[in-house]
């Protein structure tokens, strides 16, 4: 007697997927950042097998590959000649913790005009890696908002401008803008007086003489004799 039976050997085990561990990256650009990352494949019968990583629902991405700003999913599948699918997943997070960069002027020193101090003209920027040019805000003491071309008050007066991007990182840079006056003030005197002596010892003579500051207005005169 003899009888007969069938073993059928099947693939039905999929391939084991291996990745790197999640990972944050600086942003360097608007585009977001490069990064590197490894993902093999190893099946029991085909042996290793290249894995196909993607973001989003089917942009391929490759190890040095720019990723965008944000918390970005990737996905890497491989398939084996038995049509068996395995997959594994990890996050890159691009960062942008990078805060603007703030360009002032040199300390500089301007003479007053009048009692106010002077107009002074001053340029500042901000540049950020990712958003790009940006408008700084530029204070003296503790709030008060200043802009090229506006009134400095007599003395040094420190600038600080500063600039934040869309993700709350702010930069800041700093000058002083020094107010001096070393104008002395302007005297008015009068003509020369000729007079004739009235006795011995000569003669009393009046005469009126003033003087003006531009920033202290009127002062005293002192003449000798």
């Amino acid at each position: 007697t003899q009888a007969l039976f069938h073993v059928t050997v099947k693939d039905t085990t999929p391939p084991d997927v291996t990745v790197s561990g999640n990972q944050k990256v600086e942003a360097t650009g608007p585009n977001g950042a490069p990064a590197t990352f490894t993902a093999s494949a190893l099946d029991i019968v085909d042996g290793p097998v290249s894995p196909v990583c993607i973001i989003g629902p089917d942009h391929t991405v490759h190890t040095g590959d720019v990723f965008p700003l944000g918390a970005n999913l990737v996905t890497c599948s491989a398939t084996d000649t038995h049509g068996n699918t395995g997959s594994n997943s990890f996050t890159i997070t691009v960062e942008d913790t990078t805060p603007p960069e703030v360009t002032v002027p040199a300390d500089k020193k301007v003479e007053a005009t009048g009692p106010d101090g002077v107009s002074a003209t001053f340029t500042a920027s901000a540049l950020d890696i990712v958003d790009g040019p940006l408008s700084p805000v530029c204070i003296i003491g503790p709030d008060h908002t200043v802009h090229s071309g506006d009134v400095f008050p007599l003395g040094a007066n420190l600038v600080t401008c500063s600039a934040t991007d869309k993700h709350g990182n702010t930069g800041s840079n700093a000058f002083t803008i020094t107010v001096e006056d070393t104008t002395p003030p302007a005297l008015t005197l009068p003509s020369d007086i000729t007079g004739e002596a009235t006795g011995p010892s000569g003669r009393a003579v009046t005469f009126s003489a003033t003087a003006n500051d531009i920033v202290s207005g009127n002062v005293a005169v002192s003449c000798t004799p």
